[in-house]
């Protein structure tokens, strides 16, 4: 009986590790991590702006982030969106409209797969426009 026990747990700790899929802003990614400890950062994108110099000024480099946090892989909670990421990195410049050539990274921790943090990192130039464009 015991032996029957452990083995049934061992089965169960190898079959938990490995890897998971995470949604990034830009699709499904596979992570590869271990079982007792993760820590790994992805490439999710990376673009190039293409406005004419002339319609915007520069500010400055800028990064924000947003995450989401599961446990047990049962409940999962927060906004690891790029929208939340975009408004942690312009939270400090009034006149900030937007971010142009932006690149997206996700990191991943977990521990024992019990307790995931998945953190959307958003960086890029943060610029003003000539024109406000109205929505």
């Amino acid at each position: 009986m015991k032996s029957t026990i452990t083995i049934t747990i061992v089965c169960a700790l190898l079959l938990s590790s490995g890897c998971s899929c995470i949604k990034t802003p830009v699709g499904y990614t596979v992570v590869s991590g271990g079982f007792i400890y993760t820590r790994v950062i992805y490439p999710s994108s990376m673009e190039t702006s293409t406005l004419p110099s002339g319609e915007y000024k520069l500010i400055r480099r800028v990064h924000g982030t947003s995450e989401t946090r599961s446990i047990l892989g049962l409940v999962a909670t927060g906004d690891g969106g790029l929208n939340a990421a975009k408004k942690d990195a312009l939270s400090d410049l009034k006149r900030a409209d937007d971010i142009i050539n932006p690149q997206v990274d996700t990191e991943v921790m977990s521990i024992f797969n019990l307790f995931t943090i998945s953190t959307t990192h958003l960086r890029g130039m943060a610029v003003e426009y000539n024109q406000k464009v109205e929505e």
